[in-house]
């Protein structure tokens, strides 16, 4: 039997390749400039199981946030840790009541392109958290865990006035987790597959410093 929150090696490995290859591309390069990064904002997702057969499954829906911090390459390529909460109600989103919760906790990679536009890859372990002891009988209850990836694509909406190190971002976001969990103590353990879709506004902070390494880490091997 699998041990639940197993160790994903194969996953691990391929989500932090391109990290991996983003620090050496850092320390090769003639000149570099970087700044920390912080980024924050509040979310809606909408998020299910996937059915193991022809059943239904519930729909969950909530107002929750992210936030994030790292450094930013040139205010063009970002790497931080990332951490994402969304409390969700069965139906429509309330901020009074929750059924269910859904979180992620992990790092992303992101890219502004032409200053417009934003694409980011971002994973790590996901967590479902069934609250809910009571209702349909197709609500799954109890703690689920496993390796969840996402993507977003967006749009800068422009800078606060007067702070040239912020901007604030439109983003939607598309994921999936792949958990296991029991529904309670003397359950067996289960294998299921989340899908998860949402929209933020996300406000980030550059404390772009200018700080280089001229001839980069490997400079004298380019010369």
């Amino acid at each position: 039997m699998r041990r639940l929150g197993s160790f994903h090696a194969p996953f691990l490995a391929l989500f932090l390749s391109p990290f991996l290859a983003t620090g050496i591309l850092l320390c090769a390069c003639p000149v570099a400039e970087a700044g920390f990064l912080v980024q924050a904002g509040p979310t809606w997702r909408f998020f299910s199981f996937d059915p193991k057969t022809d059943e239904t499954t519930p729909n969950y829906e909530g107002y929750g946030f992210e936030l994030a911090t790292g450094y930013s390459i040139d205010r063009k390529l970002d790497l931080a840790l990332l951490a994402q909460y969304t409390p969700g109600s069965l139906g429509a989103a309330r901020f009074s009541k929750e059924d269910a919760g859904l979180s992620m906790f992990g790092g992303m990679l992101g890219a502004t392109i032409w200053k417009q536009a934003y694409m980011g890859i971002y994973g790590g372990t996901g967590y479902y958290n069934g609250l809910r002891r009571e209702g349909p009988d197709n609500i799954v209850k109890g703690v689920f865990t496993g390796p969840s990836v996402g993507l977003t694509i967006g749009g800068v909406l422009g800078q606060p006035k007067g702070a040239e190190e912020s901007t604030v971002r439109l983003q939607v976001y598309t994921e999936r987790a792949w958990v296991s969990g029991r529904q309670a103590a003397d359950a067996e353990i289960e294998k299921r597959a989340i899908s998860a879709f949402g929209v933020g506004v996300v406000w980030a902070y550059n404390a772009f410093n200018k700080q280089s390494w001229e001839g980069g880490v490997f400079g004298g091997f380019f010369d």
